[in-house]
């Protein structure tokens, strides 16, 4: 890519992140603001941050906006990393376009993507904007900064920490050395403001033994779990299963920082065999979303799904994806039985109707006064046989959980109940 564009590029995006950070400062940055701002990176709620690592096409579905993290990674692992192909870029584009359901960001300065030239057309087209963190001093003083920096630098001078910074060097383009240990230092910084200081020597630890491919790939779900206070953007926290568990057994409290997090990997791969939400898993099936699953619903059948992993404490089990399969097949069945649950109720309710005599002949009005007294709608008019079913229908969903009553109501609108 043209370097002088890059760097005009790079400027525009430095003199933003100042607009940003001296509006921290002055305390003017509202609840509802985020980074970038809502005209350079128009997102549709809810978004999420693709996860590194799997391919994208089985998450797309499950979120408003999925963004792509583009990473100045060597082409020969681009796929590896960010789960698409070289190829995909053009259709990507059209489909960010038309639909904003998928939106590119830049994890790095613009000048150190130069020798991605296959990623021109997307740098032209969108001008995709570089994600931040809250800057370090908008947060503390110069004074204690320089310490800390002084601090965690020579914590990073030892022969395993400085030989991973070199490994990690060689796989990014357009970046030193000195580039790494900066942004490891400043990382390490936040972690310590947060108050973790047991993680911040735990962490250097584990450099000296990960493999920078699989530091690469976890980098972003590390940010999102360890540094989610320091996001501008925020959104929903995504994360693939194995990554939080290979993390949970090097760092005790990744279990509890995780929280709240999301599983779109695990349920968008369960519900795509099920569902078929896509003609195919690359960017024609992508483009080609079925308009048959409103994203509305596969969000509360995704809340599900994850209700149940959280229930059944899944950070307990092993990385292996066949426990949490196996929780979201009795979700799935569970919903099937709800239904006949429900209609042996329905069938209750109507004889329990029929054999009030005196019922019958009572005036709508009173039947539905006696059954509104129960929690049900006059609405439902008692004398349409129609009315059992939906009579019975509340009564079995409020000793349902919640989690089946969500997957029961979407596999009845879309005709899947067996």
């Amino acid at each position: 890519m043209d370097k002088e564009f890059l760097r005009d590029y790079e400027a525009r995006e430095i003199d933003e992140m100042k607009k940003f950070a001296q509006k921290f400062r002055e305390g003017k940055i509202r609840q509802e603001d985020r980074y970038p701002q809502t005209h350079r990176l128009k997102l549709n709620e809810p978004y999420t941050k693709a996860i590194d690592g799997g391919e994208i096409w089985t998450q797309v579905p499950l979120y408003g906006t999925t963004i792509i993290v583009l990473k100045p990674t060597r082409k020969e692992i681009f796929k590896k990393i960010h789960g698409f192909d070289v190829e995909d870029v053009d259709r990507l584009i059209d489909f960010t376009k038309q639909t904003g359901r998928i939106q590119f960001a830049l994890d790095e300065h613009p000048t150190r993507y130069e020798h991605l030239n296959f990623l021109e057309p997307l740098f032209k087209d969108l001008m995709p904007p570089e994600l931040i963190h809250i800057p370090l001093d908008c947060i503390t003083t110069d004074q204690e900064l320089q310490h800390l920096y002084h601090e965690i630098s020579s914590l990073l001078e030892n022969p395993q920490s400085l030989n991973f910074v070199q490994r990690y060097a060689k796989q990014k383009y357009q970046v030193t050395p000195d580039d790494i240990k900066h942004g490891l230092i400043q990382d390490l910084i936040r972690l310590r403001l947060l108050g973790h200081t047991d993680l911040v020597e735990d962490f250097i630890a584990w450099l000296g033994t990960v493999d920078v491919m699989r530091y690469t790939i976890l980098l972003q779900m590390i940010h999102d779990v360890f540094l989610f206070p320091y996001d501008p953007l925020k959104g929903v926290r995504a994360i693939k299963r194995p990554h939080i568990s290979e993390l949970s057994r090097r760092f005790l409290t990744v279990s509890r920082m995780s929280e709240g997090v999301e599983l779109p990997y695990e349920v968008g791969k369960f519900l795509n065999d099920k569902l078929n939400l896509m003609s195919a898993k690359d960017a024609e099936g992508a483009i080609k979303l079925s308009d048959e699953y409103d994203v509305y619903d596969l969000r509360k059948v995704m809340t599900a799904l994850n209700e149940c992993v959280e229930r059944e404490k899944v950070d307990a089990i092993n990385e292996k994806s066949g426990e949490i399969a196996m929780i979201f097949e009795n979700i799935w069945r569970d919903a099937d039985r709800l239904r006949g649950r429900i209609s042996i109720a329905r069938h209750t309710v109507s004889f329990g109707i029929g054999i009030v005599g005196a019922i019958a002949t009572l005036p709508v009005a009173g039947v539905g006064g006696l059954l509104s007294g129960l929690g049900f709608e006059v609405a439902d008019k008692i004398l349409d046989i129609k009315a059992y079913e939906s009579i019975s229908e509340k009564l079995m969903k409020l000793t349902a959980q919640n989690s089946v009553v969500h997957v029961y109501d979407f596999k009845k609108k879309y005709r899947k109940l067996h």
